[in-house]
């Protein structure tokens, strides 16, 4: 299966720009000791080893993950799940022209479950759910520990495409209101 996935990314990189060249290195990245970096140079893809495989990393190099969408369908009973980690997380949930969005900041020195993850979105037929999670936490008896979001609310969003320029263009904005609110 991590060869069938690595064998994907690597021809997903190779036919995203054919003029240059793809190389693969066993890499350490945020804590797991056993990843696989793929790059044209261009584009980073960051696979861990360790658990899954599951790819923790997919952007442009120095830049930041690429939007990751997931839509919820009454039709399809099959649950689908994804996480990531971000320390600056947000998700935005788009239904006809409402929007809402949720943000949280996360800490890289901690350690969090479900291999690592900040954030997980979570759908089958019946609902999605967006969830941040906080670090692991040793609670004492009587200790209390805090997860923090900040939410906001908008009407009559419209989206023309479902494409990055798009978003950065309506959302962008709407989540930098939800930070700048904190």
């Amino acid at each position: 299966m991590f060869r069938i996935l690595l064998l994907s990314a690597i021809i997903g990189l190779v036919t995203t720009t054919m003029t240059a060249s793809v190389k693969v290195e066993k890499t350490e990245y945020k804590g797991w000791p056993t990843c696989y970096r793929v790059s044209n140079g261009e584009i980073d893809l960051i696979v861990t080893g360790d658990v899954g495989p599951r790819v923790i990393r997919f952007g442009f190099v120095g830049g930041q993950n690429q939007y990751m969408m997931l839509r919820q369908d009454p039709k399809n009973a099959e649950a689908q799940k994804l996480g990531l980690f971000n320390p600056e997380t947000w998700a935005v949930y788009v239904l006809n022209n409402e929007v809402f969005v949720k943000r949280a900041t996360a800490d890289p020195t901690q350690t969090y479950a479900d291999f690592g993850c900040s954030f997980e979105t979570f759908t089958n037929n019946e609902f999605l759910e967006m969830e941040t999670l906080g670090p692991m936490t040793k609670v004492a008896p009587g200790q209390t520990v805090e997860q923090v979001e900040h939410f906001g609310l908008y009407r009559s969003v419209t989206l023309s495409a479902w494409d990055d320029e798009e978003l950065d263009r309506v959302l962008v904005p709407l989540i930098r209101a939800v930070e700048s609110a904190q």
